[in-house]
């Protein structure tokens, strides 16, 4: 019954907005209040009409003092419609017509965005420089300084998107783009191999203050997996344990699985391994089960459990013959061999394969 009624009652309410259209459109009122009736339309998204009663202002009060409001509502309607031609044209004229506008920041703002929302960065830059010259109120002026710098970044123009992101970071501190602009810097540090120090500096201030979610658990992924490529395995762990403690739920958590593994590895914590290892071999979609037999092979061994080492090398050579890790578990089979003094079972192991780098020299010295 409620949502009979509800139903209803919304039918009544629209049937009552298209009276107020018709009556609205049919006769002259006073601009205020057809400022009011299309701001209502806007309110509730209904554009189109919206953009009707808009248009219709523009032409019969030009003077009207708010219809500079008008303009930008009428170009952001088009915009949210998907006529980016119309909406440009609307933003334009208010620039033009409303040289004096507090709206004409963001009239310019939206403009450069639709350039660079179709990829037309190279258009988008000289807007988002115009824009930042007039000085914007610094809600506006930190969005043009961040997509500036995306722009910028993404014609090649490094030195100069770098300006752009680190006047974000540094004087943006409380603005959500703040965060954005750290993992755009971090990133773009990253690929010219420099600043090591400011990369782990710049996921962290992401991380400790990120716009979403989504930018915090990516911020520690991106920070985790960089400590773990650079043998930082204590803070890649600091990293994963934040990133699963704060982010349970984020995809970023399964991919980050593989380094904080071998980081766990790398630093002798074999149990934390062997449990998250265990966890993550019980799913029944896991891409990359060879890799992680082997390295629970290895913690096995590297914890005195020789016989369940050789079980799980053995489990990963017959389950996978074709994996690259292969050879490294026929290699590690032939140490545990080594360390029992079984010399015969060493030269039976090594003499089957045929190393390959890098396990090429240990393999050989082992055999000889």
């Amino acid at each position: 019954m409620r949502s009979v009624e509800g139903q209803r009652l919304k039918t009544r309410g629209l049937g009552l907005l298209a009276f107020l259209f018709m009556a609205c459109s049919s006769f002259a009122i006073d601009p205020e209040e057809h400022m009011q009736f299309a701001d209502g339309l806007y309110a509730r998204k209904l554009y189109e009409m919206a953009i009707r009663e808009y248009l219709v202002l523009s032409k019969e009060a030009p003077r009207y003092e708010n219809i500079d409001v008008a303009l930008f509502r009428l170009a952001e309607s088009y915009r949210r419609m998907g006529k980016k031609t119309d909406s440009v044209r609307f933003h334009e004229r208010l620039i033009k017509e409303h040289p004096q506008s507090a709206f004409r920041f963001k009239a310019h703002l939206r403009r450069a965005e639709m350039y660079a929302s179709e990829g037309k960065y190279e258009g988008a830059i000289p807007f988002f420089q115009t824009l930042l010259e007039l000085t914007p109120p610094p809600e506006i002026a930190v969005s043009a300084h961040y997509y500036l710098g995306f722009s910028l970044k993404k014609t090649d123009q490094a030195k100069d998107a770098e300006k752009a992101f680190r006047r974000v970071v540094d004087e943006y501190v409380d603005s959500p783009f703040m965060s954005f602009a750290c993992i755009e810097l971090a990133d773009m540090y990253r690929q010219q191999k420099r600043r090591k120090k400011d990369i782990q500096t710049l996921y962290q201030k992401a991380a400790d203050n990120p716009a979403t979610d989504r930018v915090g658990a990516e911020a520690l992924f991106q920070l985790g997996e960089w400590a773990s490529k650079h043998k930082k395995y204590e803070q890649s762990i600091q990293a994963y344990e934040q990133l699963i403690s704060t982010y349970p739920k984020s995809p970023r958590v399964k991919e980050f699985e593989r380094h904080v593994v071998w980081s766990y590895y790398y630093i002798g914590r074999y149990q934390e391994a062997l449990a998250l290892i265990g966890n993550v071999l019980t799913r029944s979609e896991n891409p990359d089960q060879a890799e992680w037999l082997y390295i629970k092979a290895n913690c096995e061994r590297k914890s005195g459990k020789n016989k369940e080492a050789l079980a799980t090398y053995d489990q990963l050579i017959t389950g996978f013959p074709a994996s690259p890790f292969v050879m490294g578990a026929g290699y590690e089979k032939a140490l545990i061999a080594f360390t029992d003094n079984d010399f015969r079972a060493v030269i039976e192991q090594l003499e089957k394969m045929d190393p390959t780098d890098p396990i090429k020299k240990d393999a050989y010295w082992l055999l000889a």
